[in-house]
């Protein structure tokens, strides 16, 4: 698929490679196998995205599962507004990237092998407990760049 606009309602659908796609969602499932740039609004769906090569802005919210298998060397941006989901990132050997991670009520991990260098973590002083704000590197880190915001979320890097 090239430079396409798709929208899908309670379906199962699998897309092998798409150069460039606009997608929606809504309440089924959906799975990516490679895209060079997606974009993608999902609600109530699982969806599993295999690899992004260069550019995504993702939108996911009450889903039971959302999976991405690799975040590759090629990727410049990949930018996530999540609500009322788990969400683990890949981290492999040859991840570089620099994220930020804000989130109102909810968790964050990352592994303690040196793959993930927190560089700041904060929380505003009112509201504590609610809003996180997280900021570091995976790898060397470089011009890529992971964002990542959401309410009621766990974000991990796995």
């Amino acid at each position: 698929m090239t430079n396409d606009e798709v929208n899908l309602s309670f379906s199962d659908t699998n897309i092998k490679l798409a150069n460039a796609i606009n997608l929606t969602n809504k309440m089924g499932k959906l799975r990516i196998g490679k895209a060079n740039e997606l974009i993608t609004t999902s609600s109530y769906s699982d969806t599993d995205i295999g690899l992004i090569r260069q550019t995504a802005l993702i939108s996911v919210s009450f889903s039971k599962r959302f999976r991405m298998d690799r975040l590759p060397e090629t990727l410049t941006n990949l930018d996530m507004a999540v609500s009322y989901l788990s969400i683990l990132l890949p981290v492999d050997r040859n991840s570089n990237y620099n994220f930020n991670v804000s989130m109102i009520n909810g968790g964050f991990t990352y592994p303690t092998n040196g793959s993930v260098v927190l560089m700041n973590q904060s929380a505003t002083d009112l509201y504590s407990r609610l809003i996180k704000k997280y900021s570091g590197t995976v790898g060397k880190g470089t011009g890529s760049k992971v964002q990542l915001v959401g309410t009621y979320i766990t974000v991990g890097f796995k």
